[in-house]
């Protein structure tokens, strides 16, 4: 009967030993499982971070991009408008002297029959219409050269650009000045680029302000010059002595 008893009570510590393992080998389950959960939303935390890092790079490279395309734009346009000799149509600069060539770049075209008259050598004479009447150029060219040549292959030394009316034309000149501009506007603006010296003539409604690359007017064929008829802008003349 000892003996019974004996086994049952190492029966019950057997039990409670398995039962204590079971319970500590579940919790070890559960802290496993509980590990794994905190590093896997941990290494979803940190794929997210990366990616937000991501895109922010992304969206600071483009505007990184975009700013360096605006300050790109504005240092041209600096350039650009400053000149007295240049002249801006439909975004494009063109320089005086300058050749059929450039205009063609920006659409306009010479006036074919006039451009194959030719011209002797080391003369200058009017070399027609550039661009579409009333608006376009009416230049003057100057042949350089030691022998005949037709107009439209000379270098063109000066223009009378006319505002055709109907705002159909893009065109700015030094100090970003165009057509819509005011006497008072053209006046503040070339004194703001240094030009303090401006020869006015008045007849009626006509208004005539002519600007000199040299305040001394010491070459009196290198200047600009804006003609208004009652404070409009009717025409605009580059002239260079190149």
């Amino acid at each position: 009967m000892e003996e019974q008893n004996n086994n049952q009570s190492e029966l019950s510590k057997n039990k409670n030993k398995t039962l204590i393992l079971g319970i500590i080998i579940l919790l070890i389950l559960l802290i496993g499982i509980g590990v794994i959960s905190i590093i896997n939303y941990q290494r979803k935390q940190n794929e997210t971070i990366h990616q937000n890092e991501i895109v922010e790079e992304e969206e600071n490279s483009v505007e990184n991009i975009e700013q360096e395309e605006v300050n790109k734009s504005s240092e041209e346009t600096e350039q650009q408008i400053n000149q007295l000799f240049q002249v801006k149509i439909n975004n494009n600069i063109i320089n005086f002297p300058c050749t059929k060539e450039d205009f063609k770049k920006v659409g306009w075209e010479f006036d074919s029959d006039k451009g194959k008259n030719q011209i002797a050598p080391n003369n200058s004479t009017t070399g027609g219409r550039i661009g579409s009447y009333p608006g376009g150029v009416v230049i003057t060219v100057i042949n350089k050269t030691n022998k005949t040549q037709n107009i439209e292959d000379c270098d063109i030394i000066s223009g009378d650009f006319y505002n055709p009316g109907d705002g159909s034309e893009n065109v700015y000149f030094i100090g970003e000045l165009n057509y819509t501009s005011t006497i008072e506007e053209v006046r503040s603006k070339m004194i703001s680029l240094g030009y303090n010296n401006v020869k006015e003539k008045t007849y009626e409604t006509a208004v005539y302000l002519k600007y000199y690359l040299d305040d001394n007017q010491s070459n009196s064929r290198d200047y600009i010059e804006f003609y208004f008829n009652k404070d409009n802008i009717k025409m605009i003349s580059i002239s260079t002595s190149n």
